[in-house]
């Protein structure tokens, strides 16, 4: 089975679960790893992570701003767009499988 398997996070701690779990799974399937913020890079178990263009959280003044949030984001938002395509290109046709079926 192939599984594609996304990581996002402030801080390591998801992507280290991630680490713990992938050696059990990637000796029986095809893992391919996408991650964004601080994960992005690093190998979860079987190579580098795919880097993806990940939406973050902008302060003015120490405080949430959502104007300034979707202002900062709009090339990152569009550039995510454009690269959905392109992932699903990476794994190639897709077969749903169901259990019990």
């Amino acid at each position: 089975m192939r599984i594609a398997w996304g990581v996002h996070g402030y801080g390591r701690g998801h992507a280290m679960r991630v680490q713990a779990l992938a050696g059990g799974l990637g000796a029986r399937h095809e893992l391919r790893f996408f991650a964004g913020g601080q994960a992005a890079g690093l190998d979860l178990g079987g190579g580098a992570a795919v880097p993806l263009p990940c939406l973050a959280y902008a302060y003015r003044g120490g405080q949430l701003s959502w104007a300034a949030t979707l202002a900062a984001n709009a090339v990152r938002i569009a550039a995510g767009h454009a690269s959905t395509a392109t992932l699903g290109a990476m794994f190639g046709p897709v077969q749903v499988e169901r259990a019990g079926a």
